[in-house]
């Protein structure tokens, strides 16, 4: 999971991990996954999630 390294707003922090395409991509993996009631696919994708540098 990323957590983000100083004082940033939710929305400035969504905006970091979405500027990705993969990570568009695994995002919406996992809210398939919880529209489907999977967990094991849903913490799979967001393990694919890859923290932005900061």
């Amino acid at each position: 999971m990323c957590t983000p390294k100083g004082a940033l707003t939710d929305e400035a922090w969504e905006k970091k991990i979405m500027a990705s395409e993969g990570n568009q991509q695994h995002i919406r993996e996992a809210m398939i996954a919880i529209e489907r009631n999977n967990q094991h696919n849903y913490w799979q994708a967001l393990g694919k999630v890859e923290c932005p540098e900061m």
